[in-house]
């Protein structure tokens, strides 16, 4: 219901430290509320966001209490604050980051609540014990003769495949969770740039890497709703 009919995008933000009153919130910026919906259609929506956001919040709050993990992020206070954002969009305007990339975050949660979950790359030896998504190969796009960016973007991201052939492409469904480390975790083992657009050229070092990702292929009018969970 909140999907635009066109190329125009409805962005919502809202900082919170309780799950509730943050999904609560998100709910009432999209005009998710009644009459706009049903009371279950509320109750339902406002369920699945919470969860989301508490999954997140559970993750953040123990390894900020537990270890020194998130020790490029500053708290203030006792309690981590967090920041929740839905973007709902059409069309090419819904794939927002084509390229892949790693983000400089220390974790980042990312659910398409409508429309295809996010791409990422994982070790072919990791999928082999089970994962949730799907191996996904990128259909070629369609280009017209001056479309110069979308060409760049393709051969950026087959020069960054190439790099990681040991690497499985995976599809998220609709619904899915999905938690992506960034280059802010840890205590600096993650220190090289993954993606580099200027030269195409990629800096890994040992130790945990951040994971490369991007948004999933869009048909011309398929809709798309994406909420994304930081840690601030």
């Amino acid at each position: 219901k909140i999907i635009p009919p066109s190329s125009e995008i409805v962005d919502v933000m809202s900082i919170f430290q309780d799950s509730s009153s943050g999904a609560k919130d998100l709910l009432k910026q999209c005009g998710l509320v009644y009459p706009a919906i049903s009371p279950k259609q509320y109750e339902e929506t406002l369920k699945h966001l919470e969860h989301s956001l508490h999954v997140f919040q559970t993750i953040i709050t123990d390894s900020f209490c537990s270890s020194s993990s998130l020790t490029a992020t500053n708290f203030s206070g006792n309690m981590p604050t967090f920041k929740a954002r839905i973007v709902a969009s059409r069309g090419k305007a819904a794939k927002r980051c084509p390229r892949w990339h790693v983000d400089y975050v220390p974790l980042r949660l990312i659910c398409a609540l409508e429309g295809p979950g996010v791409c990422y790359l994982k070790k072919k030896e990791e999928l082999k014990q089970g994962s949730k998504g799907s191996p996904t190969s990128q259909k070629p796009l369609t280009l017209s003769s001056d479309d110069k960016w979308e060409l760049e973007t393709m051969k950026i991201n087959a020069a960054i495949l190439e790099k990681y052939k040991d690497y499985e492409q995976i599809q998220a469904a609709s619904g899915d969770i999905v938690l992506l480390m960034g280059k802010a975790w840890g205590d600096g083992i993650y220190e090289e740039e993954c993606c580099k657009h200027e030269d195409h050229s990629h800096g890994r070092k040992q130790g945990l890497q951040a994971a490369v990702h991007k948004s999933p292929e869009i048909l011309p009018l398929q809709g798309r709703v994406l909420l994304t969970v930081d840690v601030i």
